[in-house]
């Protein structure tokens, strides 16, 4: 059985993004933001993992270790294409 932990954080302009989409590139593991921009994603594989954080215009990513049994939080600050 893999050992798996948990991915939370928050995306942001100026204030948080409703609706972005955070994934754990290389899996299938997603989630969308809340009104708040509030994020999580359970049952990542520990180990070291590239999160990429996507709205309309604008995207981030950011490498992050996971702690099989943790939370890890991981915050974005995304700005707009060209912007």
């Amino acid at each position: 059985m893999t050992e798996t932990g948990t991915l939370e954080g928050h995306v942001r302009e100026k204030d948080g993004v409703a609706g972005a989409m955070v994934a754990v590139l290389g899996t299938s593991l997603v989630a969308v933001t809340n009104i708040k921009g509030f994020y999580r994603i359970v049952g990542v594989p520990a180990g070291e993992h590239d999160i990429q954080a996507t709205d309309v215009m604008a995207k981030d990513t950011k490498s992050a270790t996971i702690t099989a049994g943790q939370t890890t939080l991981v915050d974005f600050k995304i700005s707009p294409l060209g912007g």
